[in-house]
Order: C-alpha cells, then structure tokens, then sequence
C-alpha cells in the first residue's frame, strides 16, 4: 500500500488532516507517521472536545462558578483547562466556588433536586457526538420539573470547522481530511458535500465498509494502558435493581464516561458494571450516586492475568 502511494504521489506533496481525537490515537499508537513517505504530512485536527474549549468560555466559566446561589456542574477533565491569567474552575472551586464533578449530565438533575434553592448549571462541551446525551438530559429535566437545572451550551459543529480551516488561506493547507467516524454515524455524509462541490477536497469516513455493513464490525476503541492515563483503580460493581427501573437506569449508565462495561446478569444481583477511576475516592463518590437504583457490592481488582481481548476469528477457507 505505501508502494501504492508513493506511485501515486509521483513527488507531489500531500497535507491531511484527521479531525478525530480516537484516530488521533490510533495513528500515534500504530506509528502510522514513521511510515509515511517523506511527501505526505500528517495534521491532527480539532478532535479533542477540551482542547478546543477557549479562552472566552472558560472565562463564562469562571464568571457563572463566582456567582451567588449557582452550583457549576461540569465532568473532572474541564477543572483544570486554564482561562485568562490561567485561572482554572480547579481554582474557583479551591476560592470556594460550589463545583461538582458529575460523571454523566443526568447526575447533574439530582443536584438540582437536591438544591431547589439555587440554579445548577450543567457545562456542555464536545461535538456531535456528546450534544444527544444532553439533550435527553434537558428533556428529563423537563419532565421532573427541574426548572432549577439549565445548560452553559457551548458544542461545537464539525463541518464550520473544517470550512475555516480552509478558508485560511495562511494556515495550515491542507489538501485532504480523514473524517470523524462517531460524528459522520450521527450527521451522515450531506453536512460534508462542501468539501468536494465548493472547496474540491477530498474526504474519507468510509472505514472497512463491507465489514461495518454486514455488522461484522460494531465499533472502534484504542488499546491504552489505564494506570499510565492516571486510572489507578479498576473494580466491578454489583447492582441490584428493581427491572421496571430500567428504562431509567440505561440512559444513566450509558452516559458515564468512567464504566467500561455493564452487563444485565443472573443471580443476587442484577448489573456487573466494570469501571475505572484515578482514585478511591472518586469510585467512592461514584458508588453513592449509583446507590440511588439500588443496593451495591464492590470488588476492587488487584491485578489482571489476562487484559480484555477479542474473540477468536478463523481465517476463511481459500477459494480452491
């Protein structure tokens, strides 16, 4: 394939851009780079939803975390990204500011619930891909009437990213993008037709179709090392709820950004949730919302003999 390419560019240069933070990963972790012939530059784009969260925003921040009566509900990774002077939510909580780390948007209703009194404010950051989770999340709010529970939106839109970044005639140049998966699954391809009708760009998101059509292949994840990113603990919790409480607890569990898995199961217990977290503490904090479904049990893994792996695949027959 890098013969393929070489052949192709016949001396020319190339720029492309991936504008996904998961191929970002994947392209470091493969050494995709030290293979690219010497014509092709390899750009990572606005993937990462909280290195793209400016100045201005994290000064609205800071402006509504020092007002009276406002709890600023936020996940743990937007505490410490500085703002002007390089102050930090990580700062106006430390000054005395009411924060709370949430783990899903949904954790932030029953703050609001608990505090009838003041207005709880849920940060929302990211792309495409997080804005449907806080929308369903408005839309319980409603239905609990929570009317002291709102939104700072601040989303970002993939497609006006990459039109200005053509558009800039003096910045990066690049000539061809490799399009996020998990955004184009919810947008579709339409958002995008700009690029090769006005802008003459190509664009790929087609990711092993055939395989991806057939459902052979359901999704896509980098292999990392947990402790190495500060995810120090890993435990299974067992959760015994009610069944007719599950039509709320999916949409809960789903959105937690710190469960790796949950499974429905036989036995005393209903759930086996799978999770990582940096410290004790937060696993504790974590256990006392999910308490509110039902009574838990914890086992805290020492060591793993055998890392998560995938299914044994046979190799097709040859055509004879």
């Amino acid at each position: 394939m890098l013969d393929r390419l070489q052949t192709a560019l016949d001396g020319r240069e190339l720029r492309f851009m991936e504008v996904c933070g998961t191929h970002t990963v994947s392209i470091f972790q493969s050494g995709l780079r030290s293979l690219l012939p010497k014509e092709v530059t390899h750009l990572s784009g606005p993937g990462c939803p909280v290195c793209v969260t400016h100045d201005a925003e994290v000064a609205a921040f800071l402006d509504l975390a020092g007002r009276d009566g406002v709890i600023i509900a936020t996940f743990g990774d937007l505490l410490r990204v500085p703002g002007p002077g390089g102050r930090s939510l990580k700062h106006a909580q430390a000054q005395g500011a009411r924060i709370e780390i949430v783990y899903s948007p949904l954790d932030a209703l029953n703050i609001a619930a608990a505090n009838p009194g003041d207005t709880v404010v849920f940060l929302g950051i990211g792309f495409e891909t997080t804005a449907p989770t806080v929308a369903a999340t408005l839309m319980m709010a409603e239905q609990r009437k929570l009317d002291n529970f709102c939104v700072l939106s601040l989303h970002k839109l993939v497609p006006p990213v990459l039109r200005a970044l053509l558009d800039d005639k003096d910045g990066c140049g690049v000539q061809a993008f490799l399009l996020p998966g998990h955004v184009s699954t919810i947008l579709g391809l339409e958002p995008y037709g700009f690029l090769a009708s006005e802008s003459r760009v190509p664009a790929v998101s087609a990711r092993m179709a055939r395989l991806e059509s057939s459902g052979t292949i359901t999704g896509y994840q980098a292999q990392v090392d947990a402790p190495k990113l500060g995810y120090m603990v890993k435990a299974f919790i067992n959760l015994d709820m009610d069944p007719q409480r599950k039509p709320e607890f999916y949409p809960y569990i789903q959105s937690c950004p710190h469960v790796v898995e949950c499974n429905c199961v036989t036995g005393d217990y209903s759930m086996l949730i799978e999770v990582l977290f940096g410290t004790t503490q937060e696993l504790d904090q974590f256990i006392n919302h999910l308490q509110q479904f039902g009574r838990t049990r914890t086992q805290i893994v020492f060591s793993t003999p055998v890392e998560h792996r995938g299914v044994p695949v046979a190799e097709p027959e040859e055509k004879q």
